[in-house]
């Protein structure tokens, strides 16, 4: 099963934001969180290995806190669906 990863960005010099999606087959392994920045630095990603429009080996997003995480819902058809929630 592939999961995808949804990441907006700002387009550099323009106020556009845009919606990227990558697809790894083992989440754990290849998308990594980090809470590393500082309040006075802007988040950012980092993305190695992109193959295609969707597969990624790797994908690191660090962020300022936990508390930029929000959960979402899910569906996987027959083999369920709910909600992620955040655990600090």
């Amino acid at each position: 099963m592939s999961i995808i990863t949804p990441l907006l960005r700002k387009r550099p010099n323009s106020k556009e934001l845009v919606m990227e999606s990558y697809r790894c087959s083992n989440y754990s392994k290849c998308v990594r969180l980090f809470s590393d920045v500082n309040r006075d630095n802007k988040m950012w990603a980092l993305v190695r290995g992109r193959r295609g429009h969707w597969n990624l080996s790797y994908l690191e997003i660090h962020l300022h806190s936990v508390k930029n995480i929000e959960g979402t819902g899910w569906d996987h058809g027959k083999g369920g669906k709910g909600t992620t929630q955040v655990i600090e």
